[in-house]
């Protein structure tokens, strides 16, 4: 928002902030985005690539198999077992870089994070998250950034896209107000 005004941008992704850049040690190109690095694939991938034996096909694009995998290393995270807690330490630090370009690039002091599996892995990457951006300063003065859950949780991309809908239906805009010859 910019005087009160939505601000959408020249696609209407203004704002999204999950074609950022990510991780950068992926060795795959969509694991460079920010998304997909905090992606459910792209962490699997990472558990096993440290060594960890999960559920479902290597490099499977199937849901169900991806699923399966993820929902075994949150398991595995929640009983402890270092490897699994460092896939999601890993995404804390990749999350924690992106929020501190945002938080300066847009001279922001609060980020609200979201999104399907946010509930489920924030206990898991918050502790490097909130690390990576505790002693963020601007000019050599401490400038906290407030962190905020959104508390739409899973149902932020629908509502999300349900607003966007709602909009273009029912705002009006210049084209819709002229008055006809």
């Amino acid at each position: 928002m910019i005087a009160g005004q939505v601000v959408r941008g020249t696609t209407g992704n203004a704002g999204e902030s999950m074609h950022l850049p990510g991780d950068p040690r992926s060795d795959s190109p969509r694991g460079r985005i920010l998304g997909t690095s905090l992606g459910e694939r792209e962490l699997v991938a990472h558990a096993r690539e440290l060594g960890m034996t999960l559920p479902g096909e290597v490099d499977s694009w199937n849901p169900h198999e991806i699923e399966e995998g993820f929902t075994d290393l949150l398991v595995r995270a929640g009983r402890g077992e270092a490897t699994a807690i460092e896939v999601f330490a890993s995404a804390g630090r990749v999350l924690g870089a992106a929020v501190l370009a945002v938080a300066e690039l847009l001279d922001i002091s609060a980020i609200v994070i979201t999104g399907p599996r946010w509930a489920a892995m924030r206990p898991l990457c918050e502790p490097e998250l909130q690390h990576a951006i505790a002693d963020h300063t601007l000019h050599g003065q401490p400038r906290p950034l407030n962190l905020h859950t959104s508390s739409l949780g899973e149902r932020a991309g629908t509502v999300g896209a349900a607003c966007l809908v709602l909009d273009r239906l029912f705002s009006p805009t210049p084209a819709t107000l002229l008055i006809g010859s």
